[in-house]
């Protein structure tokens, strides 16, 4: 697109959501009902990495891994954290359960997530944990907020 705004084409046809650039700029990762797909920066697919609805892909800062929540059986308050390899080859499941939002640390070799049931009123209780792919994860805090910022 040019700055003026003119020049606009579609992407792709995928009917996704949760579009995440890769640090080099040279992927996208779209999540869809239908799985998650990664395209180049041209809007050709590249591949489908999984076929089960998904959300909140996420890179990694160094661009090695992503990570992203695959919903079990396509409900939103079951899902599992998926990390995967740059090329979505290797995958290890690192948490499941209702899961609401995850962030990788700036080092890209931890994930918090936090799981829970967010309610309309706002009053939900949620637990906070860490994790570094291939150890278990920790219980850090009990918090009623669903979003994650790592502070270096």
């Amino acid at each position: 697109v040019n700055a003026d705004g003119s020049g606009l084409k579609e992407f792709t046809s995928v009917n996704g959501y949760d579009p995440a650039w890769s640090p080099d700029g040279n992927v996208v990762l779209v999540a869809s009902t239908q799985g998650l797909f990664a395209f180049d920066n041209n809007g050709k697919q590249i591949r489908q990495i999984s076929k089960n609805a998904t959300r909140l892909p996420r890179w990694s800062s160094n661009g090695s891994k992503f990570a992203y929540l695959e919903l079990v059986g396509g409900s939103a308050n079951n899902a599992e954290l998926i990390v995967t390899d740059s090329e979505g080859k290797q995958s290890e499941k690192l948490a499941s359960g209702a899961l609401v939002n995850f962030a990788w640390s700036p080092s890209s070799g931890r994930i918090a997530y936090a799981t829970g049931k967010v309610s309309d009123s706002g009053l939900s209780t949620l637990y906070l944990w860490t994790v570094m792919p291939g150890e278990p994860a920790k219980l850090v805090a009990e918090t009623n907020d669903p979003f994650i910022t790592w502070v270096p």
